[in-house]
């Protein structure tokens, strides 16, 4: 799930911020019924996705001074 999350980032989203994207959000954070792209299990129990790797990723996106 990290891998297509991160593909999703470089191929989708990071084309779009030359051309005025200033904010995206993911809000699928838990696994709900029968949907399985939540960040965590339906209970919560387990992170499906690489925290790190995630945030590496996501400071890459943000504007520093």
């Amino acid at each position: 799930m990290t891998e297509a999350y991160l593909a999703l980032l470089e191929n989708e989203l990071k084309p779009l911020i030359p051309l005025g994207l200033t904010a995206a959000i993911y809000t699928q954070t838990t696994d709900v019924e029968i949907e399985i792209n939540g960040y965590l299990t339906y209970d919560r129990r387990i992170e499906k996705m690489d925290a790190e790797k995630l945030r590496q990723a996501h400071a890459c996106l943000t504007l520093h001074d």
